[in-house]
Parts: C-alpha cells; sequence; structure tokens
C-alpha cells in the first residue's frame, strides 16, 4: 500500500524557515506554524498549531494546511480516496 499523511515525519524532525521569519513544517505546506518575528522557534515546535498537525497526521488524516500539498502523502491519500469513490460507484451500478 502507499504511503499516506500518517507515514509524514516532517512534523517531528525539522522546521523550515523562510526569509520572513515564517516557519512551515515542510516544504510542501502552504500554511505557517509560526514566525520566528513574533514567537521562539520552541514555542512555535510546541504551539498549538504544531500539535494540532501532528494529531492530524497521527489520526490519518490531512490537516487543512496540507490540504493541496504536491508532497507524495498527501497525493497518495487523494488518489486512494478516488480509488474508492470509484469502486463505489462500480459497485452501485451493478447493483
Amino acid at each position: 500500500m502507499s504511503e499516506t499523511v500518517k507515514d509524514c515525519n516532517y512534523p517531528w524532525t525539522w522546521m523550515m524557515v523562510l526569509a520572513n521569519g515564517s516557519v512551515k513544517p515542510c516544504c510542501f505546506c502552504r500554511g505557517d506554524l509560526g514566525n520566528l518575528h513574533t514567537a521562539s522557534a520552541d514555542a512555535i515546535w510546541n504551539g498549538a498549531e504544531a500539535i494540532e498537525l501532528r494529531a492530524f497526521i497521527k489520526a490519518d488524516k490531512v490537516h487543512p494546511m496540507c490540504e493541496n500539498a504536491p508532497c507524495r502523502y498527501v497525493q497518495n491519500m487523494k488518489a486512494q480516496k478516488l480509488q474508492r469513490k470509484e469502486s463505489s460507484q462500480k459497485a452501485r451500478a451493478t447493483l
């Protein structure tokens, strides 16, 4: 089976810091965990947004900040969802 969001370990292993101070959990996510101009790295790493993101990943759910991420984890989730939908439609068509 393909890797899904639950296989992503980025929010536990590193953070990406942009020149403007914005902190992202990876290079694919559209959202931010915080900004180093307004909070410490420790506060961001252990902050509510990071904790929520990690909880979504543990539950194998795509967090809104990752929703359109082009990473393999999110894309595999989308492909699996589409396959389930197509299978369901085929099953209903045969009834």
